[in-house]
């Protein structure tokens, strides 16, 4: 009896998955910007985690944490308490 050979197993993807935490304590005039030199990067995140630390005085708008007119970003939003460092 003849076995047809296993097949290889595919190659692992070489580039990494990034993740990149952004700790936002009023900063929400900079975060589109970062959204989209984000989102087009070479290697993107895969997963954007946004911790806002200042949801009372200056809470994140996750409308801005999507780039306009580029490609979309997985983006978790936190909350924090304000003021946490």
């Amino acid at each position: 009896m003849t076995r047809a050979p296993v097949p290889p197993p595919p190659a692992p993807d070489p580039r990494p998955l990034l993740a990149i935490v952004t700790v936002a304590h009023h900063s929400g005039g900079v975060l589109p910007a970062l959204a989209r030199d984000l989102a087009h990067q070479q290697l993107a995140p895969a997963h954007w985690i946004v911790v806002d630390n200042s949801p009372q005085s200056s809470p994140v708008e996750p409308q801005l944490l999507q780039p306009e007119g580029g490609p979309t970003l997985s983006v978790h939003l936190l909350l924090g308490e304000e003021g946490d460092g």
